[in-house]
């Protein structure tokens, strides 16, 4: 299991910042040497879950097939992006 690279007290800042209006996603990416796509991800995270989001320990999760149908189809009806499923759900990249 890899180690994380920032302290959840990092990572809650740029969101922060970002939600703050201090900076565009880019601009805040840019400034910390983080990726873009990490901080929308981070942002989205924590708009679903809270502080949560950053607590949850890493490794790998398993999906039941149920779980993995129910978020295909709230996909595809446009109830959720992809984005939004997986930060809200805590999966961990739109690729799983």
């Amino acid at each position: 299991m890899a180690k994380k690279k920032h302290s959840v007290e990092w990572m809650l800042e740029r969101v922060n910042e970002y939600l703050n209006g201090e900076g565009s996603y880019d601009s805040i990416a840019k400034a910390n040497g983080i990726g873009y796509a990490t901080l929308v991800r981070w942002v989205a995270a924590y708009r679903f879950r809270g502080i949560e989001a950053f607590s949850e320990s890493g490794g790998n999760n398993s999906y039941s097939s149920t779980f993995k149908v129910s978020c295909v189809e709230a996909v595809l009806s446009g109830i959720l992006s992809v984005e939004e499923c997986t930060a809200k759900y805590g999966i961990s990249n739109d690729s799983v």
